[in-house]
């Protein structure tokens, strides 16, 4: 399986999980978990999928181990960071903090593997 359809399966599901938090959080009235739905949406759904895309667009720059290291990066940073905002959402700040954090940091490398990505791929092109 090619690592834009990881992304690409990734980013539905957790898609699927950040709707499903938000029809919950509506039906219970109770929206303290807005935080957690809003990164379930964002760095899965949007991130990944847009991940996806691109290296399904630009299939030679999903080559090598740098994507499948942003993919685990994404995946266990997301995990980490459900955790984590969770459980502060929650009331629990010193349980959750040490997830959120280092769920924010896998995340974030992820990023900067991706842009070392582009950048290789888009001076490729150029030249």
């Amino acid at each position: 399986m090619t690592i834009s359809t990881w992304f690409l399966r990734a980013g539905a599901m957790t898609g699927a999980g950040g709707m499903a938090l938000g029809i919950a959080m509506a039906a219970m009235g109770d929206h303290s978990q807005m935080p957690l739905h809003a990164h379930l949406n964002l760095l899965g759904w949007v991130s990944m999928m847009l991940f996806g895309l691109f290296y399904r667009t630009v299939p030679e720059a999903a080559l090598g181990v740098l994507p499948r290291i942003q993919f685990g990066l994404c995946v266990a940073g997301l995990v980490a960071m459900v955790v984590g905002l969770a459980q502060i959402d929650a009331g629990s700040h010193e349980a959750g903090a040490p997830f959120a954090i280092a769920g924010a940091f896998m995340t974030i490398a992820a990023m900067i593997i991706f842009v070392v990505t582009v950048f290789r791929w888009t001076r490729a092109r150029a030249a």
